[in-house]
């Protein structure tokens, strides 16, 4: 005879039985839990949060635990750039300047960014073979880029001496992973040390900071800009390593644009051939290997050079936007540009320089991110950046597809999800 019972009714039998000291009764298990609702997607002018702490204001001065594990998967200074390699964002994590911070950290670091973890590749400020200790000597990373035997070099400058005006030349090699540290060697001196040009490019370093203008109220060191091979060239202070698709590295020094090639020959460009006026700001290559460079003309004007084909594209910022730390990224179409005010009081670890992102094309400029209105709490900036400023924004750099565009601050980076008008072709 076949049972009436439904099967709730007979679920609420084998329950009772149970209560009832029935051992008999197949145990009942509470269902599983609802799987965790996917993120909504972030629309186009949205930012996202990679990793990082985005409080304000920005810690400079927080330190990991770099005694222990913390130095492998956090921050340990500022990050000053962003640099994407076969479809991976490695991060330049720098040390913040000495005298700066109560606890002054002394390591930089090349990382590599991996489900939101900024996890230690290479860690640079000194040099040791004990063990896995191994590291290589450098200060704070201004670029970074690949030969065509695989292996990866630096351009870097140290502030870990103030006070001197030297240059420490660093050659270095290594393949990615820690404590791997493979040549060596480095030569304090005016110009560059020359060797066999097949070993790696010199990483350039120069002790007193960054230039135009050295930081801190340091006094003025005079440029000693001389051209050649090996020690017959001299420098002031490069940076904004950019490389072309041919391989012939571009950089800036002194707010001058110079070349050093595979034989280490150093060559200053003629900026009047070029169009360029004034000091350049920053350089970048597009994902075709084409370098295009930021020039500032005056209060609020800048110049878009693109080197490949000589081209020039002036243009002012007006809304109240002036200064002269920028950071660029383009395709072949756009170029992006991101000013950071500079705070008066550059000694304060707790400061915010204030800053807004623009995409410069052909039918003008356009801000992306950083609007007209100053945040109280991250919460704002990262809702609507368009309507807030973004607090000491580092570095910019497009995703190798174009449709992203990720912004370092201090202790962060984030993504800004480009819209149909501003995403472009690499």
């Amino acid at each position: 005879m076949h049972s009436n019972f439904s099967w709730p009714w007979a679920a609420l039998i084998a329950i009772a039985l149970t209560a009832c000291g029935g051992s008999d009764a197949p145990e009942t298990t509470a269902p599983p839990p609802a799987p965790a609702p996917a993120p909504a997607p972030v629309p186009p002018g949205g930012l996202e949060v990679v990793l990082g702490n985005t409080a304000l204001p920005q810690p400079y001065c927080q330190q990991p635990d770099i005694e222990g594990g913390g130095q492998r998967t956090q921050l340990a200074g500022t990050i000053d750039r962003m640099v994407f390699l076969d479809g991976q964002l490695l991060l330049l994590d720098n040390h913040y300047p000495q005298g700066m911070c109560p606890r002054p950290q002394q390591n930089s670091y090349i990382r590599r960014v991996r489900d939101g973890v900024p996890e230690a590749l290479v860690r640079g400020g000194g040099y040791a073979t004990a063990g896995l200790q191994q590291y290589v000597l450098y200060g704070h990373a201004g670029g970074l880029y690949p030969d065509g035997s695989g292996q990866w070099h630096v351009l870097s400058h140290s502030d870990a001496m103030p006070m001197d005006n030297q240059w420490r030349m660093v050659d270095a090699q290594w393949p990615f992973g820690v404590g791997a540290a493979q040549h060596f060697r480095y030569h304090n001196g005016p110009g560059i040390v020359a060797y066999d040009p097949a070993q790696s490019f010199v990483g350039l370093q120069r002790v007193a900071g960054e230039t135009p203008a050295p930081p801190l109220g340091r006094p003025a060191i005079t440029p000693r800009l001389q051209d050649g091979q090996g020690h017959a060239a001299a420098f002031y202070a490069p940076h904004a390593l950019a490389v072309r698709h041919d391989g012939l590295k571009f950089f800036i020094d002194a707010g001058r644009l110079r070349t050093v090639d595979a034989a280490l020959n150093v060559q200053t460009l003629d900026h009047a051939s070029l169009g360029i006026r004034g000091a350049l700001l920053d350089l970048t290559a597009d994902a075709q290997g084409r370098i295009h460079a930021l020039a500032q003309e005056g209060q609020g004007a800048y110049a878009w050079h693109r080197l490949d084909d000589g081209r020039v594209q002036r243009f002012a910022i007006s809304d109240g936007m002036d200064a002269s730390h920028a950071s660029i990224s383009a395709t072949g179409t756009a170029l992006y540009v991101a000013l950071r005010q500079q705070s008066a009081n550059l000694r304060d670890p707790w400061r915010v320089d204030w800053s807004s992102i623009y995409r410069i094309t052909p039918d003008g400029v356009q801000v992306v991110a950083g609007g007209p209105d100053i945040p109280q709490q991250a919460e704002q900036y990262l809702a609507q950046p368009r309507q807030y400023r973004l607090p000491s924004v580092r570095h910019i750099a497009l995703s190798p597809d174009a449709q992203h565009l990720y912004i370092a601050l201090p202790k962060a980076v984030l993504r800004l999800k480009l819209d149909g008008a501003a995403a472009g072709q690499p």
